[in-house]
């Protein structure tokens, strides 16, 4: 699969030498590709955009006047040819640094038709909540924090997800904590997808495991079969194995493994294990996400909710929401004044609501809210590169006296994006936006110095 981006990057050069009349563009694609304009009840918003992207795929880039607010709308309609799917900075979860990457360098490395940010991350760069990808599960959910994705009864599902991880055999079982999460007491197992190595922890127990028989990884509760290869003292930083694992022990869970090793030595049948994994419901690409906006064709959100500046306060903001026949990836640009000043998340919740959603969720929003076509940036990015006090920075919000030198492209933990199952070009031209490229070594705004970027 394969999505051609050599027009969108073209278009993107040329940018101030394009002039399309939208009636002529749309004049030329209904010849050449039928797709109807949509019918879009979007309240005060206007169409200033439509642009269909593939087939079963369009763009609009949508206008309100009261604000000024600008949305970015990719709609995309139920197709077996369609899939949407879950990316992973770096395609991995954690260190060495850099452990984020930019919406756009994820779109390009899986060719993808249009991508959005994905789910609020820590400091570290590790996402907040699960990511799972084709049935894999990357990072297990964490309590509190809700999940967006693809489930394998079919259609999408946002909201918390159970989750469960055992590994057993003839000489004992024990469960675990996570997967390729933060090590805390009990036991954490750590596949290739977190990183080269294991975090950082506090002095435990850690054992390695060869992988035999891989289970599907996340929901279908199939299990496989790994043999226990070693036991060692440490702190982490042990090499993860390629068709291999960690269990990392903390505390009580330090003591399981070190008992669960003394009797696979003592028992031939007890060097293997059976590792089962499970989620309800079963997701086979996931992200996290929060608040949920919409649910049923109800407005899900309120602005009594405990988190304040995340849910009231005007952000750029990045949703998902969907029917039953088409889902919508959503980026309203924000924190600029006579362009597009954001919107709080009761106004998110409507415009989902006005373009037909009857299900729908916040995901990371603030800078990092980025919405990438072909590999092409095409909203307009919060963060800024600034000089302040002599110094180039990368900061969410300038303050007086900053000389803002441009917009830049937030790199972050993981995003959506919906791909082709076969090759296809992109329809038309699209303009990107021009973005600053930071001199190296500095850092990114930090997420959690911006409020439209915190989870609570």
């Amino acid at each position: 699969m394969r999505v051609q981006t050599s027009s969108l990057r073209s278009a993107a050069r040329a940018r101030r030498s394009v002039v399309l009349s939208i009636a002529v563009l749309l004049s030329v694609l209904s010849t050449a590709y039928a797709t109807p304009a949509p019918a879009l009840d979007a309240g005060s918003y206007r169409v200033e955009t439509f642009q269909p992207l593939a087939p079963g795929v369009e763009y609009q880039r949508l206008v309100r006047d009261s604000g000024p607010v600008v949305a970015h709308v990719v709609g995309i309609q139920q197709s077996p040819t369609l899939q949407l799917t879950a990316l992973l900075s770096n395609d991995r979860v954690a260190g060495p640094v850099p452990t984020t990457e930019p919406t756009s360098s994820m779109c390009r490395r899986v060719n993808c038709i249009a991508a959005v940010n994905g789910d609020f991350f820590h400091s570290s760069g590790e996402p907040v909540g699960a990511v799972a990808h084709t049935g894999r599960l990357l990072r297990s959910p964490e309590n509190g924090h809700d999940q967006v994705g693809v489930m394998a009864a079919g259609g999408l599902y946002a909201g918390p997800v159970a989750w469960s991880g055992r590994i057993s055999s003839n000489s004992g079982s024990l469960d675990l904590i996570g997967v390729n999460r933060a090590p805390a007491e009990g036991v954490t197992l750590y596949t290739p997808d977190y990183g080269p190595s294991t975090p950082a922890a506090s002095p435990g127990a850690e054992l390695v495991v060869r992988i035999l028989q891989l289970p599907h990884p996340l929901g279908l509760a199939e299990t496989g079969l790994v043999q226990l290869v070693g036991l060692t003292e440490s702190s982490g930083g042990t090499a993860i194995p390629t068709g291999g694992a960690v269990l990392l022990g903390q505390g009580p869970g330090a003591d399981r493994l070190r008992e669960l090793w003394r009797s696979s030595q003592a028992n031939l049948l007890g060097q293997t294990a059976l590792l089962q994994l499970g989620d309800s419901p079963s997701l086979l690409d996931s992200v996290g996400g929060s608040p949920i906006l919409l649910r049923g064709g109800q407005v899900a959100v309120s602005n009594d909710d405990p988190r304040h500046d995340l849910v009231r306060g005007l952000h750029p903001r990045t949703l998902v929401g969907w029917n039953a026949n088409k889902t919508f990836l959503v980026v309203v640009d924000g924190r600029q004044p006579g362009y597009s000043v954001g919107m709080n998340l009761l106004e998110a919740a409507e415009l989902l609501r006005h373009l037909g959603a009857s299900d729908g969720i916040n995901l990371d929003g603030g800078g990092s809210a980025t919405l990438v076509v072909g590999g092409i940036v095409v909203n307009r990015p919060s963060d800024r590169l600034v000089v302040r006090d002599g110094v180039q920075r990368i900061v969410a919000v300038p303050q007086p006296g900053d000389t803002v030198i441009g917009p830049v492209e937030r790199p972050v933990a993981n995003g959506l994006a919906v791909v082709a199952a076969t090759p296809l070009s992109i329809l038309g031209n699209l303009l990107g936006t021009e973005l600053v490229t930071p001199p190296a070594g500095i850092p990114p705004a930090a997420p959690q110095d911006d409020p439209g970027s915190r989870p609570g």
